[in-house]
């Protein structure tokens, strides 16, 4: 592995602070302008910046201080600032984020416009680069996420919304947009028929040019110098002048900035007022504003004064903080958000005002029933261990944060992997090692420093599909996690054998969850060391039915997924009864 420049813990904390009072400032400056400009209320253009202006601000700054270092010379500053880069969408911009090629754009773009521009052609770019290894398959892996039991269930009542009710009037149906996993769930009982109105369709978005003269005039002193005074004094970067640095800013702003959300903004925000306007109830469902379609749809439901209820989607909520992606992007533009057992926002230093009602996740109560058949499987199983390591970053997602996987954490990923397959081999466990992708899977393998033929009772497996199977879970005893993530919280809830190694620089759990991961601890499930992990996956091993019989570990874990994990045979009437008390408020 080569040895990569990154930001330490150190750095991203201070960093995700500084840059969440630097929201709040862009909130301020160009909410009310952007509503004057499009003729929309601030709550509807709070949707847009948000969604657009954190994930730029805060690329810009964490690269900036990335770079800052190193002991480059300062050059003369000129007023030849030039960015190249424009975006149609905001998932185009987060898609060449996770690419080499823009990467090494941009850092040569900071570079010249603050450090000696002779100093490119000696920038040691591979420093800051994720190895490039050459893959032989594409990203196009089956995603089990949506595999349920009665999967023919989902795909017909999915044709039968997308080619005929699909064009049927909204009526008294709830407007609802991307709900992730969670939509095959809906459409296996038909929800999409009588009760929610699917939405979730692109439309085209018409080819436009970038507008540089309204752009210059509009995304002009985006910050105020106090800002980038403080940003500069708590980075200890010195070798830069503030004023011209707020023109960088500007100007990446204001070319980076998506076409979709300013030069085609009315077009967009037009369509999706269009679809919504004749909702018989003034509310609208999001699994969050990930991809342009649900921001407008968002903002439009906001500019008729709708109520944005989101749906939690996945781990980590909850017990976790230290994520940016839930607090400046989506619990802040929520007006209720239904998670899956917990009541309140941790660490919530924003004051966020969103209402938080626990409910049973339908996601996990339906894989709950889909893995009853392989948990009590009677037949012997092939494995020992089912590993699942957690991916890792090439590069960071923004905004990133010390308590997510980031590239800053692939280092511990690696050491702990390559002492845990020591350890596999030494204790002779059969193991189904399972990797993310097929990056995955060449990172933590050529990073060994063992031919595989070293390690005979482990499988590096080259089966990159998404999550857990049936067929899986019925090969395997015991499923090993080194995140306590969404599959962690699924086998729990889904009773499916399973423990977590927890490491403490990647991962820290709130204080507010103490209480319940030091009982987890206490049964064996959750650990902090890696020879616990192996020691209690022996005795699991050696008397699984003990293990899972034993009364206080039963105890700890219902109480566990009951705060976090909720499942309910009755989620169908719950949830409709809580959706629709939430719509009748708001009936027109």
């Amino acid at each position: 592995m080569n040895n990569r420049r990154v930001l330490n813990d150190k750095d991203l904390i201070s960093l995700s602070k500084i840059l969440s009072k630097a929201y709040n400032l862009i909130d301020n400056k160009l909410t009310n302008k952007f509503s004057r400009h499009f003729n929309i209320n601030d709550a509807a253009s709070k949707i847009i910046i948000r969604r657009n202006l954190v994930p730029l601000t805060y690329f810009f700054f964490e690269n900036l201080l990335l770079l800052s270092r190193h002991n480059l010379k300062k050059k003369n500053y000129t007023n030849n600032i030039n960015f190249k880069y424009n975006f149609s969408q905001i998932e185009d911009f987060e898609e060449s984020i996770s690419k080499e090629k823009f990467n090494r754009y941009f850092f040569n773009f900071i570079v010249e416009s603050f450090y000696a521009s002779h100093q490119r052609k000696n920038q040691k770019y591979k420093e800051y680069m994720f190895i490039d290894y050459k893959l032989k398959t594409y990203d196009n892996y089956k995603n089990n996420l949506f595999s349920l039991n009665h999967n023919f269930l989902p795909k017909f009542f999915l044709r039968l919304e997308k080619f005929f009710f699909r064009f049927f009037p909204i009526l008294s149906r709830i407007p609802t947009l991307h709900l992730s996993q969670l939509q095959n769930v809906f459409f296996k009982y038909g929800w999409y028929i009588f009760f929610l109105k699917n939405l979730n369709y692109n439309w085209t978005y018409k080819k436009i040019s970038i507008n540089k003269k309204q752009r210059s005039f509009f995304f002009s002193k985006i910050l105020p110098d106090s800002f980038y005074v403080n940003f500069l004094s708590n980075s200890k970067i010195k070798n830069i002048n503030y004023k011209f640095l707020s023109q960088v800013f500007d100007c990446f702003i204001m070319n980076s900035f998506p076409l979709s959300f300013f030069e085609n903004f009315k077009a967009n925000l037009n369509f999706a007022n269009k679809k919504i306007i004749n909702s018989k109830y003034k509310i609208i469902l999001s699994s969050g504003d990930h991809d342009t379609n649900s921001v407008f749809y968002n903002c439009a439901a906001k500019n008729n004064d709708f109520k944005i209820v989101k749906i939690q989607h996945g781990g980590y909520e909850g017990y976790i903080d230290k994520i940016p992606t839930y607090y400046e992007m989506d619990y802040i533009t929520a007006d209720y958000f239904l998670s899956w057992g917990w009541d309140k926002i941790v660490n919530n230093h924003n004051k966020i005002k969103t209402k938080i009602l626990p409910m049973p996740s339908p996601w996990l109560t339906e894989r709950k029933e889909y893995f009853t058949k392989a948990i009590f499987n009677k037949t012997i199983k092939k494995y020992d261990i089912l590993l699942m390591p957690n991916k890792i970053r090439e590069y960071n997602i923004a905004p990133s944060g010390t308590n997510n996987v980031n590239t800053s954490t692939n280092i511990y990923a690696l050491q702990n992997f390559i002492k845990l397959v020591e350890l596999l081999r030494k204790e002779n466990l059969t193991t189904y090692c399972k990797f993310y992708n097929e990056k995955n899977y060449n990172f933590f393998t050529q990073n060994l420093n063992k031919k595989l033929k070293y390690f005979p009772n482990i499988h590096f497996s080259k089966n990159y599909d998404k999550g857990l199977t049936v067929n899986l879970i019925s090969q395997c005893k015991l499923v090993l996690w080194d995140v306590p993530g969404t599959g962690f919280l699924e086998c729990l809830a889904s009773r499916i054998p399973t423990l977590c190694f927890i490491d403490k620089k990647i991962i820290q759990i709130h204080k507010s969850a103490y209480v319940i991961f030091t009982k987890l601890k206490k049964s064996g499930i959750v650990n902090y060391n890696l020879n616990d992990l192996i020691k209690n996956a022996n005795i699991f091993i050696k008397d699984d039915k003990k293990w899972i019989s034993n009364k206080k570990r039963v105890s700890t874990v219902r109480k566990f997924i009951n705060q976090f994990a909720r499942t309910d045979d009755n989620w169908k009437k719950i949830w409709i009864n809580k959706i629709k008390n939430i719509a009748l408020r708001y009936e027109r």
